[in-house]
């Protein structure tokens, strides 16, 4: 749902770091993002340290957006 918003609202270029067991049901669901595959829980949410693994700052990006989806 938040990249699917980030897209319709205008952001540009959106990425979407997911659990990595749903990746692929969210690109399917929103072709236009690039969705990443994170490392995730036995819950199935994103780790703590998910964004240490995706290696990429997020100062690379002109906006952030934290949401459910």
């Amino acid at each position: 749902m938040a990249a699917r918003a980030a897209i319709r609202s205008g952001a540009g270029l959106v990425s979407a770091l997911v659990p990595a067991r749903i990746a692929p049901i969210v690109a399917g669901l929103v072709p236009e993002a690039m969705v990443h595959p994170g490392a995730e829980t036995d819950a199935g949410s994103l780790s703590a340290d998910c964004l240490a693994q995706w290696n990429r700052p997020l100062t690379d990006f002109g906006a952030v957006l934290v949401g459910p989806g």
